[in-house]
């Protein structure tokens, strides 16, 4: 009897290194690669994303498995940050899935959703992102609540075995993401391979004071460090790296 599917989901933290993570576990010959990277299939109700031709597959062809039937030796995977917020849907599928969540100090992750945000003229102009963040509801802003990763992890933590779960560190990963991608390679029980020279993204150039931004981020996720590595602590969850202080800045 063929074996449930996706073997692994990556499903956050958007500006995270989920992009990377995915074409490196993409390009291992084992693994089949997905028609896209972010197929959206547990969230296609917040919006499509996926080329519409896409909607008229079945998700394990969209996983790129012919007739929806896995292959004996092989796994499959795909990248959708916005699964984040659905733990308990990827559960209903698959509770076997392996989840891989990548987590950035939180400010910088926040900033580089903003640049997104503003290249792509999504969510505010301009004038805008300073003065949203010159108010008391910072909380509420989506750059934040994305920041903000302990309420989600919760929820998957309660959902998923934690053995099921990897957590990884984004400046571990941009520094050395080799020894990364071999934790993750051995925990998925692929064989570990060369990856190609790291990806990089576009610099995005902003024309906003974005120090007003960082200093009013700052203030606001102080308070909030260690929150995640006081909350993983003695948890049997797959760390990369294995080292717990790795996570005390989040």
């Amino acid at each position: 009897m063929a074996h449930a599917y996706p073997d692994f989901l990556v499903v956050g933290m958007m500006k995270a290194g989920t992009t990377s993570i995915h074409r490196h576990l993409a390009e291992h010959p084992r693994v089949i690669e997905p028609i896209e990277k972010e197929l959206h299939f547990f969230t296609r109700d917040f919006g499509a994303r996926v080329p519409q031709a896409a909607w008229g597959l079945e998700y394990g062809e969209q996983l790129g498995l012919a007739g929806c039937v896995p292959q004996e030796g092989y796994l499959t995977g795909e990248a959708s940050p916005s699964y984040i917020a659905v733990p308990e849907r990827i559960h209903a599928f698959n509770p076997n899935c392996k989840i891989i969540i990548a987590l950035r100090e939180p400010v910088s992750r926040a900033v580089s959703q903003l640049r997104q945000y503003h290249a792509h003229d999504f969510r505010g102009a301009e004038d805008g992102f300073t003065a949203q963040y010159d108010t008391d509801e910072l909380a509420n802003l989506d750059a934040v609540i994305d920041s903000t990763y302990l309420p989600r992890l919760k929820r998957w933590f309660a959902t998923f075995p934690h053995e099921q779960i990897a957590l990884v560190n984004f400046e571990a990963f941009t520094r050395e993401p080799q020894l990364v991608m071999n934790r993750l390679f051995r925990w998925l029980g692929l064989d570990v391979k060369v990856i190609r020279e790291e990806f990089r993204g576009a610099k995005t150039d902003v024309h906003y004071d974005e120090s007003v931004i960082r200093s009013r981020l700052e203030q606001h996720f102080a308070p909030l460090r260690g929150q995640v590595a006081a909350e993983i602590a003695g948890k049997n969850l797959f760390l990369v790296p294995d080292d717990p202080s790795q996570f005390n800045n989040y």
